[in-house]
């Protein structure tokens, strides 16, 4: 079976796979690779606002595949109070 390598990139840091995983063929590295980059959106979510993030997918011989996300959070329509007993709704991008 061949061997791939799942590097994680994001916006301050690489991760570099140098152990890797033994998959049957290049449409599973595919599959784990998005699976992967799920996972980090999910991991990565509560410390910021906007993330990029890619899993570069290598063989022996080099990179064959990457997978990346660009994640942007915003906080819409905030309730912002004007004078007594108003209230007005303004966009806010966090």
């Amino acid at each position: 079976m061949p061997k791939y390598f799942f590097d994680h990139h994001s916006n301050t840091s690489i991760e570099i796979d140098d152990d890797g995983i033994d998959l049957p063929d290049v449409d599973a590295a595919r599959r784990l690779a998005l699976e992967a980059l799920g996972q980090s959106v999910l991991d990565g979510a509560p410390r910021s606002l906007m993330r990029r993030l890619a899993i570069e997918v290598r063989d022996p011989h080099g990179p064959i595949l990457r997978a990346s996300a660009t994640v942007v959070l915003e906080e819409r329509f905030e309730a912002v109070p004007q004078t007594k007993g108003c209230l007005t709704v303004r966009d806010r991008q966090i």
